[in-house]
């Protein structure tokens, strides 16, 4: 769920560049856009069960607050149309929820990387115990399962398997086992 979380929240930010580029155009669309763009991050959010989604709800209220005119000026205290305000707190919406969406990345970059460096540690001393064969061409799922497993024997490693068993899902250890072997053996020949 992991690497999941983190592809859906790369591919978000990606959003937030013709987002700009609508800001930067005085497109009339760029507050429906704003808005649209808030409902997909909360969906997201939702779908992986992140508090998040709160957050960037408030921010999608703020923008309708604005166009309803209800929403304080700028800063500065000059006043502004409420359709200049609302383009101002979508901006700054969009802003927000962008940076909330890059901090969750850079965590999840952080967990993987950690994951990846104990994963590379169990490889190397569990293959010196139990011979890792050679993957088939595909698929590979059933390979790496049985490489998990066959490693699950060792003892020297029964504690990191474990760990690396109960902090990652089934597809996110699959994932990160797949990287390694596959650096490994590229390593190797």
């Amino acid at each position: 769920m992991l690497l999941y979380s983190r592809e859906r929240f790369v591919e978000l930010t990606m959003k937030v560049g013709p987002l700009v580029n609508e800001m930067q155009r005085n497109d009339p669309t760029v507050i429906p856009s704003a808005v649209n763009w808030l409902i997909e991050v909360e969906r997201v959010y939702t779908q992986l069960r992140n508090p998040a989604a709160a957050a960037v709800a408030v921010e999608r209220g703020k923008i309708l607050a604005a166009l309803a005119g209800v929403a304080p000026s700028p800063p500065g205290g000059h006043s502004r149309s409420s359709r200049k305000n609302a383009t101002f707190v979508a901006f700054k919406a969009v802003e927000e929820t962008n940076g909330a969406l890059r901090g969750q990345i850079a965590d999840a970059d952080r967990r993987i990387e950690a994951a990846k460096e104990k994963m590379v540690q169990l490889v190397a001393v569990a293959s010196a115990k139990v011979p890792i064969p050679l993957p088939p061409s595909e698929p590979r799922d059933a390979w790496l399962d049985g490489v998990w497993k066959a490693m699950n024997t060792v003892a020297e490693v029964s504690g990191m398997c474990r760990y690396l068993g109960a902090s990652l899902t089934s597809l996110d250890r699959r994932q990160i086992l797949d990287d390694v072997l596959t650096q490994m053996i590229e390593a190797m020949g």
